[in-house]
């Protein structure tokens, strides 16, 4: 529904919804000062001091998700700085690993060169013996 006011000598139009004028109706065609009237008249009504309220909740929890995004972009980027240095650390690992294991082997074929030499010895002493 629309109705036309004379305001400070000009016709407004205003558009009424559910009984309280738009203020962004009011903006669109009415004068300054009858704007602010509206929006005053807005912001008395309890229905839209809960949507101001809410609003805020709104903005907070905004403000409260921003801050969680950038917790969790730090925490990202630290994850992924304790991957570098756990794929560096392992990478280590490995090369120290693989170098032991290495110098078993060469131990093993120690010992089963130590053996050969004993068991070729043990025999010679029991020909000998016999």
């Amino acid at each position: 529904m629309r109705r036309s006011e004379k305001s400070d000598g000009k016709t407004v139009q205003r558009r009424v919804i559910c009984g309280f004028d738009s203020a962004h109706h009011c903006a669109s065609f009415g004068t300054i000062r009858h704007n602010a009237e509206a929006c005053r008249h807005l912001n008395n009504r309890p229905s839209l001091q809960l949507n101001h309220e809410l609003l805020d909740e709104l903005n907070k929890a905004y403000g409260l998700e921003k801050k969680l995004e950038r917790r969790n972009r730090d925490l990202f980027s630290c994850t992924a700085e304790l991957t570098r240095e756990n794929r560096i650390f392992e990478r280590q690992e490995y090369h120290q690993l693989a170098e032991v294991q290495s110098q078993l082997d060469e131990k093993e074929v120690e010992l089963q060169n130590t053996r050969s030499m004993l068991e070729d010895k043990s025999a010679q002493f029991v020909l000998q013996l016999e």
